[in-house]
């Protein structure tokens, strides 16, 4: 088996990740999050993750000052600086706010998740910035160590579509009905943007439509827990790029910037190759790009 190497895509996965709680976090002060019941409760327990929950380590009356030091350390994340210490630090932050946050969506738990998952992988890391385009080679024992966590990464992640897709149908009878699409995007619990579905309203209240695109989200959820089984990796790009305008709906619809930003690294971690570099990943985007170009500097020619 080829020695795995790590680049510039694990990079971008891990850079990925941590802007989703690092956004959250800016924008919001720590009374939104950290209430003192829940510093109480976690040290009264006996494990040992609650006593040492990043955000409570100087107290309660302090978190604010934890929740700027964990910006600091997802700031480093995202930059990309010694992906061997950060690694690790990532975890922590953001499980402690998964447990000690009392607003806590979808994508904190997939990063919470991913994190821990690599942090083996990061271990193994000794580049400076993971940004590098010089790739890691990595020992036959190193890479079979990564490759493990890789895989469990992307089962992870398989598992998060398929419960996704067939969860939705045991979850409420509008989702059988084909009828969920309709209320959810009218709902404005998340943020609803009505210039948006004001326009949408006109298809979806067409029943036959409505039914079709309900059934067409479970359904690419599925497809895309199959991906997992899929060695062409010209479906896995199509399906990397569907999944991201996936997602990219979400944020118009709904405002889950942050939630895009986690399931976007997770897709990169899923359907990319780690292994290879951004350049390599891309390539395919890269020439059609080239091609587009060099068509119209083509056309930009004046023949006298």
């Amino acid at each position: 088996m080829k020695n795995l190497a790590l680049t510039n895509t694990l990079g971008l996965v891990r850079s990925l990740l941590a802007p989703s709680l690092l956004s959250t976090l800016i924008f919001n002060p720590s009374s939104v999050f950290f209430i003192e019941s829940t510093f109480e409760g976690m040290q009264k327990t006996g494990f040992i993750l609650d006593r040492l929950n990043f955000f409570f380590l100087a107290g309660y009356e302090n978190a604010f000052l934890m929740q700027w030091l964990a910006i600091i350390i997802l700031s480093a994340v995202v930059a990309g600086w010694r992906p061997r210490i950060t690694g690790v630090l990532h975890w922590w932050v953001a499980y402690s706010f998964m447990t000690a946050s009392i607003i806590v969506e979808g994508g904190d738990q997939v990063v919470s998740v991913l994190s821990f998952l690599l942090i083996p992988v990061t271990l193994l890391d000794k580049r400076r910035n993971h940004w590098s385009a010089e790739a890691q080679t990595l020992s036959k024992s190193e890479s079979a160590v990564a490759g493990v966590f890789y895989f469990l990464t992307k089962l992870q992640v398989a598992i998060v579509y398929l419960e996704a897709g067939i969860g939705k149908l045991y979850s409420t009878q509008e989702w059988r009905e084909g009828t969920a699409l309709y209320y959810w995007i009218n709902d404005n619990f998340f943020g609803r943007n009505d210039a948006v579905v004001s326009v949408s309203n006109y298809l979806l209240t067409d029943p036959v439509f409505a039914s079709v695109l309900t059934y067409g989200v479970i359904g690419f959820e599925i497809m895309l827990f199959g991906m997992l089984f899929s060695n062409s990796v010209r479906f896995r790009r199509t399906m990397f790029l569907l999944g991201l305008g996936f997602h990219f709906m979400i944020v118009i619809y709904f405002g889950l910037i942050s939630f895009f930003m986690s399931m976007a690294g997770a897709l990169c971690l899923y359907l990319l190759e780690p292994g290879k570099r951004l350049d390599q990943n891309f390539d395919f985007l890269l020439r059609r790009f080239e091609k587009n170009y060099a068509g119209v500097e083509k056309e930009s020619v004046i023949i006298p």
